[in-house]
């Protein structure tokens, strides 16, 4: 008859009677209930990859490409990954700006 000291309740059961449930401890429920939860994924979420110009949703691959490259990943600067984002601005034809003062400056 083995017995095994309970921290819940302070006393000792024995091992061949199934555990009592009031000295179970609470279940956190902030925790995952999946057997490994602080599994990292491989997915992303599209990354742009300014070596190449291409996205990439897999870890993986990115690195793989980054390295194939001859580069190596030294941070996490977003505006890197944003760059390609930006508003292109729009070309705008020589003298019109002249022309559009000449033509409110004529109706006022």
């Amino acid at each position: 008859m083995t017995q095994r000291f309970c921290k819940v309740c302070r006393g000792w059961h024995d091992l061949d009677l199934p555990w009592p449930d009031n000295c179970r401890p609470e279940r956190n429920m902030a925790r995952s209930d999946m057997p490994t939860p602080r599994l990292i994924r491989d997915g992303l979420d599209d990354v742009w990859n300014p070596v190449n110009g291409k996205t990439y949703d897999s870890k993986s691959a990115y690195y793989r490409a980054v390295k194939d490259a001859g580069c190596e990943i030294a941070g996490n600067d977003s505006s890197i990954t944003r760059a390609h984002e930006k508003a292109v601005q729009p070309k705008v034809p020589t003298g019109l700006k002249d022309d559009l003062k000449s033509a409110w400056d004529a109706n006022s």
